[in-house]
């Protein structure tokens, strides 16, 4: 259903122009007209609405549902606006943040929403100044964050486009594997199958710093991401220093923050290599045994005491590992 554009409805665009009403006001008067989802404004308002900056901070107030710019849009009359009976109140009123985070929200959207899915190409930083009514240096400090952050990368001469986003865990930090996935906008899951207590054997005890035959704690876990298998997790645990690791909940808790919790990490030793999984890895990682992974060794101390020896086996095809560095100039 289109909007009337009657003279009651002119009027108030012409008064939001003048600023003699508020954004609030004007979103109340959208309500009381009652207009639903993908209506459509009239030439007649687009016209009285105008373009560049007024038409920007107009649009700021409705939700565009549209791939063209924001001016081409308006001049092919099709400005699509939502009101307050699709989305929560106040969701279009007027942005707090800076511009180049609005950018990147919209850029973002479109990413986790998979609009935009892997190796699409975004529009230009051009277009996106134009339609945002933005400096190009604004629109490409929005880009240039995203790409540093990993979502986006810059080929020259092509264009800027959507990564492959892979799982990805740093070389240098231990982090919680549950909360990189969330931060990837993905579901964490896992799958608990083992959860004992074992006599160590030879690779274990030299690993874990403890006698042959001692009493050490041993989960095997796989971790998912959006129900896909991205890690096998077998760790060992010293009791003498988690004594109640094996009572946790690893069905709502990672060992990661069990261990965290008990002590705190203070020093990591990374060991990584390229394998071929072994037949029942492979069945647990849903993959084939041809398919190349990561296989990481993790040993973690807090302060004199090693804690806990891991395997780490990630699938390749779904799996990166990343390390930084920074060095101030002297």
């Amino acid at each position: 259903m289109e909007i009337v554009s009657d003279d009651s409805f002119l009027t108030d665009i012409k008064l939001f122009k003048r600023d003699s009403i508020s954004r609030s006001a004007l979103w109340r008067r959208l309500e009381e007209r009652n207009v639903p989802p993908g209506s459509r404004v009239e030439p007649r308002a687009i016209k009285v609405i105008g373009r560049g900056s007024q038409l920007h901070s107009f649009t700021s107030l409705v939700c565009l549902k549209t791939r063209e710019s924001v001016c081409d849009f308006a001049l092919t009359c099709r400005l699509y606006v939502y009101t307050l009976m699709a989305v929560k109140k106040g969701a279009f009123m007027a942005s707090s943040s800076p511009l180049y985070q609005q950018i990147q929200k919209h850029l973002l959207d479109k990413i986790k929403s998979n609009e935009w899915p892997s190796h699409h190409q975004i529009p230009p930083e051009e277009k996106l100044a134009r339609d945002f009514n933005v400096s190009r240096m604004t629109a490409n400090k929005a880009i240039r964050d995203l790409v540093q952050k990993g979502y986006l990368t810059r080929q020259p001469g092509l264009g800027t486009f959507v990564t492959d986003r892979k799982a990805e865990s740093s070389l240098v930090e231990v982090y919680n594997i549950a909360e990189e996935v969330r931060l990837r906008g993905h579901r964490y899951g896992n799958q608990v199958l083992i959860c004992e207590a074992i006599e160590a054997d030879d690779e274990v005890a030299l690993r874990l710093g403890v006698r042959l035959g001692s009493r050490v704690f041993h989960t095997l876990i796989v971790h998912l991401e959006d129900e896909v298998p991205i890690q096998l997790e077998k760790r060992y645990v010293n009791p003498r220093w988690v004594p109640d690791y094996l009572d946790a909940n690893f069905t709502t808790h990672t060992p990661n923050e069990v261990l965290v919790a008990a002590c705190p990490i203070t020093d990591v030793e990374h060991i990584v290599e390229a394998i071929l999984p072994e037949a029942q890895a492979a069945e647990w990682l849903s993959i084939d045994t041809a398919s190349p992974c990561l296989s990481m060794i993790r040993r973690t101390w807090s302060g004199e005491q090693l804690i806990s020896y891991a395997r780490l086996l990630h699938p390749g095809e779904r799996y990166k590992l990343r390390s930084s560095m920074h060095r101030e100039l002297s």
